[in-house]
């Protein structure tokens, strides 16, 4: 469902590409970007929730299709064949015959290209993305009550018509992500920092003609019936009273955990509560509209339920009167259930899952998503009852975030790190070490690979290659990359941290760590899972759509891992096997830099 970006006339600005293949930044493959513009034979690429990077047309890969893990909607060009041939002649002769003069000549072919771009959605349109913003404000007046404004990354998943979605056989979409019927199109979401109550402001400078609609067979988008049922809330009907609730004194929900003096006099605090009770179902389903718009595939958690822990993260200001002014910068959701404990055979512990991760775009890379991971694994080393701690599907953005915070948590206790170091590989140390620091052994397997790379100093590239230890070490990374494989080509999906083959070898352990697919705990938790689809009978066709997709490319993922089955080809394994152990190894040598950093 990529089609490789080095492919003649696949890449232009406004197309958005996969990144992958980079070997500085591992930690950028597989994220997702819109391409702005040529710049010295290399590609502009503005990066989804980070900046713009330059990089090279041998890295990118054209998102031509939707997976479970990537919904970006882009149409069909059949529809505009007609239209789009004329427009392509001119295009082409107005930048043949510009050429002659350098200065010119690049610009012409830009143009050309975004004229290509704005043909590819039909008349009387726009991209959502291009016009919807969130607005955070607090109490106050004038511009100092905007506390943060920013784009949503995932408008797909709000904006589309329910069933013109992919074709997994025919490969074609069609209208999604689009608002259809406006000129001029605005929408804004302003949110009251404090409680999150919202409110709708969508303008525009005219509707377009129901004729003109009609005759290229296209109807309105309504706005707001799109946002009521895909990012359910209880919206305000006037921007006065978020404003005014703004103002209104608030108090945080739920007990305090953690409070940190800031130098500018304002403070952080983070808090838990149970999803539980009327006021706190409330406030979850104004937080879950964030999941939807910033997590791909996101879909809301089903509340009232007690198993849902809330961790929310504040910072609090002093305003006039001294009245405290409270932003949400951020917050985590974690799942509760029930532990076969295999030792004492009792069923009397809890796990603890983490599920959605937000830190909102404007107060991102200052440290909070450690910060709101640091409380959550004290709140569980706290309570007797939770035997360990995981993460459902980490991204690998937040995974190496969460290697780094674990590994600075180690490093606290003294002679920790060695500790991790010496259990590299030995099964009953690490169960123990996983027992002592509440944290799944998947997850400890990783941790004392990375602390081993610390160890020997692999950080630095003028570490000698042929110590004994580091020997070891790159074996052990191949043992574990054979398992993952052989695990994969048995048809098993290692979706948990807590996976029962893990108990009997460090490296099915290390094999259960890696991304998943989350169809064990999308089974307890509804509506977890894209391929669930969505609630409303509206949206059951997109669902049934995504769900084909799912099975179309687990179908490919099976096909291609079967040479590891006994009929496989072994030199075809080698290959495999050397390529993952290449991406396995730089990863952890690429974390263990940053810890040493």
């Amino acid at each position: 469902l990529e089609m490789a970006g080095a492919a003649k006339g696949a890449l232009r600005p406004g197309r958005r590409v996969r990144i992958d293949g980079l070997q500085k930044r591992p930690e950028l493959n597989g994220t997702l970007g819109k391409i702005v513009r040529l710049e010295d034979e290399r590609w502009l690429v503005k990066v989804d929730g980070r900046g713009e990077m330059s990089l090279s047309a041998a890295n990118l890969f054209v998102v031509a299709g939707e997976e479970p893990e990537m919904k970006r909607a882009r149409f069909a060009q059949e529809d505009a064949a007609g239209k789009k041939s004329s427009k392509d002649t001119g295009s082409s002769a107005e930048v043949q015959e510009d050429s002659e003069e350098d200065e010119d000549s690049e610009e012409a072919a830009a143009e050309a290209k975004l004229e290509d771009e704005d043909e590819e959605k039909p008349q009387h349109s726009c991209w959502a993305e291009d016009v919807t913003t969130i607005r955070m404000i607090k109490g106050g007046a004038g511009d100092k009550s905007e506390v943060g404004r920013f784009t949503p990354l995932f408008t797909h998943q709000v904006f589309y018509t329910p069933g013109d979605v992919l074709d997994a056989d025919e490969n074609k979409r069609t209208h999604q992500e689009l608002i259809i019927g406006y000129e001029e199109p605005t929408l804004e979401i302003v949110y009251a920092a404090n409680s999150l109550k919202a409110f709708i402001d969508f303008r525009k400078k005219t509707e377009v003609e129901t004729k003109l609609l009609k005759r290229d067979n296209l109807s309105r988008t309504s706005i707001l019936n799109c946002l009521h049922k895909r990012v359910p809330m209880d919206y305000a009907t006037k921007l006065s009273a978020v404003q005014s609730e703004a103002d209104t004194p608030f108090t945080p929900i739920g007990t305090l955990r953690e409070e940190e003096q800031l130098e500018d006099g304002s403070s952080l605090q983070i808090f838990h509560f149970i999803a539980d009770n009327p006021e706190a179902v409330k406030l979850v389903n104004r937080m879950q509209t964030f999941a939807v718009w910033l997590i791909e595939t996101g879909q809301a958690i089903e509340v009232p339920d007690p198993n849902w822990n809330i961790f929310t993260l504040y910072r609090v200001e002093k305003g006039a009167d001294n009245q405290a002014l409270h932003t949400m910068l951020g917050f985590y959701t974690a799942h509760r259930y029930w532990a076969y404990d295999k030792e004492k055979n009792e069923l009397d512990k809890f796990r603890l899952r983490l599920s959605q991760c937000i830190i909102l775009p404007p107060f991102q890379s200052q440290g909070h998503g450690a910060r709101l991971l640091r409380a959550f694994y004290q709140f569980g080393r706290d309570d007797a009852s939770v035997m360990d701690m995981s993460v459902e599907d980490p991204s690998s953005e937040f995974q190496t975030m969460r290697d780094i915070t674990d590994m600075r948590l180690a490093q606290t206790e003294k002679g920790a790190i060695a500790t991790l170091a010496n259990a590299c590989g030995r099964f009953e140390d690490l169960a123990q070490l996983a027992a002592q620091f509440k944290l799944c052994r998947p997850q400890m397997v990783r941790l004392s690979l990375i602390a081993k790379f610390v160890e020997l100093q692999l950080a630095d590239p003028k570490a000698d290659p042929e110590r004994p230890a580091i020997t070891r070490l790159r074996l052990d990374i191949k043992q574990m990359c054979y398992k993952e494989m052989i695990i994969k080509a048995r048809g098993r999906i290692t979706c948990s941290d807590d996976d029962d083959e893990s108990e009997k070898k460090p490296q099915d352990s290390a094999a259960a760590g890696g991304r998943r697919a989350g169809a064990s705990s999308a089974k307890r938790k509804k509506g977890q899972s894209a391929a669930d689809g969505s609630d409303s009978e509206d949206d059951d066709d997109f669902g049934k759509n995504v769900k084909k997709i799912a099975e179309v490319e687990m179908e490919k993922t099976m096909a291609a891992l079967h040479l590891w089955s006994k009929g496989g080809d072994e030199e075809q394994r080698k290959t495999a096997l050397r390529e993952a152990f290449a991406v396995k190894y730089k990863e952890f040598a690429t974390i263990a830099a940053k810890f040493c950093e």
